[in-house]
């Protein structure tokens, strides 16, 4: 009895040490089911980290708002892509709770079965890209789920699962109609245009082959979101028209994981932990925050996606208008928006500068310019995948216009004393508008490291003016990496004829808002040229000039 005693006094210290990684990589589960108080705990967990606006995955991980933090092996780095970012913190916080975790390992396109049925006619010379699942037309099919569970035979450790899993994982088991249900269940399920439904923990896809994770939604409606990146990078930024919608099939929007229950485990001695068992999920009509609103609208059209209309109070919306309002608890501020929209843009040119530092420190601009860009340019591998910005720079033009476009929808409803679902107090928005750009020019100190190692000033309203001169390719110098023309900041480049015909040539991308597009096979500098690829109208970005351009109300309200 009294070994039995001190063998359950034992057990009962090793579960205490367990329960938060004990310092290794131990992972015990202990518990079968992600219940309603796991998920409301995870997405406290999102929330408090995203908060932190740590700048890389480790800082994220290592920051005092984890409050799991000192329980983590020194000695390890933490790291994660964008579209593993969500399953990494998934698993993290189910190591930390002794809770299992599943993911689809395996996917398949329903492109592949698309071309057996209808073979594409290629041009002469023309190759057939081989079909790659994250930018599949006609989305995945999960073909297999793997269970992070201990068996009888092995323990299993974190680290050891997280590197095969994060192996395994990318955006393409984001990849997948949301309506769709299949033999093997996929991680995620659409959820409904509400407050609670969309929420901390939420992911958001974005067809284009990115992944951001909510973590906060503010009283106006407004998403906050963060992102990982394949430099380990970590953004923030609001949501927007900047992740696109597309055909449901290719599953682009908000996502929840899908709450798991493991059945027909076994229970170690004493019942202090669980081995082997299956992965359950509940189907989407079991799912009580379950909906497919966001595809086809509230007033939805199943057979045209794009017909579905958003209608709130008998006014026909935008579907990014709709959601924002229906989320909201208090009427908007202009200002507030239009403030919390400028340090979003400072904020993510200061996380470009870390990037573009990433790829100095590598002396990547350095190395001679390849022959040939990427056929797609978004989603490669290799050094181009790790440093090169065209999406990152895309985005950022796309927020500065849906900013923009927000400050002059606000500003004309109060030209027409329509507050129905503004509140401002002041008398001249204009000039608060300018007041706050003021504040931000003032407070957002942004700078580059040229090629001599040396500072360069840039500022605020100069880095704006430059986003379409911007260069998003790595063997670029980091002058014309931040769009520098002048003769006296670029002669510290020392870039060659090739690289600068490379620059001139990638006008036409710069100025292309759309990331929804590859090339059937590697990009020429001769293509670009040529104008194949891209659009030629070079727009200017110039946030003073249009709030001064914007007429008066001839009175106080």
């Amino acid at each position: 009895m009294k070994n039995l005693v001190l063998t359950l006094v034992l057990l009962s210290g090793v579960q205490a040490f367990a329960q938060f990684g004990g310092g290794t990589g131990e992972w015990t589960v202990k518990r079968l089911e992600w219940t309603d108080q796991d998920e409301q705990n995870y997405g406290q967990f999102i929330q408090a980290i995203g908060r932190t606006k740590c700048s890389t995955v480790d800082e994220c991980i290592r920051s005092e708002a984890n409050p799991y933090r000192d329980t983590d092996p020194v000695d390890v780095k933490f790291r994660s892509d964008c579209a593993e970012f969500p399953y990494f913190l998934r698993a993290y916080f189910a190591w930390k709770n002794n809770l299992p975790f599943s993911y689809v390992s395996g996917v398949y396109s329903n492109d592949i079965e698309d071309r057996k049925k209808n073979p594409p006619v290629l041009a002469p010379g023309e190759v057939l890209k081989p079909v790659d699942n994250r930018y599949s037309a006609l989305g995945n099919i999960p073909t297999s789920r793997y269970l992070i569970m201990p068996d009888s035979s092995r323990d299993i450790d974190f680290f050891t699962e997280n590197t095969r899993m994060l192996a395994s994982v990318n955006s393409a088991t984001f990849r997948m109609a949301p309506d769709k249900e299949y033999k093997i269940d996929q991680d995620f399920y659409s959820p409904d245009l509400r407050l609670g439904a969309i929420r901390p923990g939420t992911n958001i896809y974005d067809p284009n082959g990115h992944v951001a994770i909510v973590y906060d939604v503010l009283p106006d409606g407004r998403i906050l979101h963060f992102d990982a990146h394949p430099d380990n990078s970590v953004t923030h930024g609001i949501y927007s028209s900047k992740f696109s919608r597309s055909n449901p099939v290719q599953g682009a929007g908000f996502r929840n994981f899908r709450p798991l229950k493991v059945v027909n485990a076994s229970s170690s001695l004493f019942g202090y932990s669980y081995y082997n068992g299956k992965a359950t999920f509940p189907k989407n009509a079991q799912i009580p925050d379950y909906s497919v609103a966001q595809y086809y609208g509230v007033q939805p059209n199943l057979t045209n996606w794009k017909q579905g209309t958003f209608v709130r109070n008998g006014k026909s919306l935008t579907f990014y208008e709709y959601l924002r309002l229906t989320l909201a608890t208090e009427k908007i501020n202009p200002v507030a928006e239009f403030q919390g929209g400028l340090q979003e843009l400072c904020g993510a040119l200061i996380e470009r500068a870390q990037s573009v530092n990433a790829a100095v420190d590598r002396r990547i601009y350095q190395q001679a310019h390849p022959a040939n860009l990427p056929a797609n340019l978004f989603g490669s591998s290799g050094d181009w995948e790790d440093y090169a910005t065209p999406g990152r720079d895309t985005r950022l033009k796309t927020t500065f216009f849906e900013l923009q476009k927000n400050a002059t929808e606000r500003y004309n409803l109060w030209l027409n004393n329509d507050f129905t679902d503004m509140k401002y107090q002041g008398d001249d928005l204009k000039k608060d508008l300018l007041r706050a750009f003021h504040a931000t020019n003032l407070e957002c100190a942004l700078s580059y490291t040229n090629s001599r190692g040396s500072k360069v000033q840039l500022g605020f309203e100069l880095a704006m003016k430059r986003l379409f001169l911007m260069s998003f390719d790595p063997y670029h110098c980091p002058e014309m990496r931040w769009g520098a023309t002048s003769p006296a900041e670029l002669k510290t480049c020392q870039d060659d004829a090739d690289k600068i015909r490379w620059y001139n040539a990638e006008q036409g991308i710069r100025n292309y808002l759309q990331r929804d597009w590859s090339a059937s096979s590697e990009i020429t500098a001769d293509q670009l040229e040529a104008g194949k690829y891209g659009t030629s109208k070079t727009q200017t970005v110039d946030i003073r000039a249009f709030l001064q351009a914007l007429p008066s109300k001839g009175g106080a309200r």
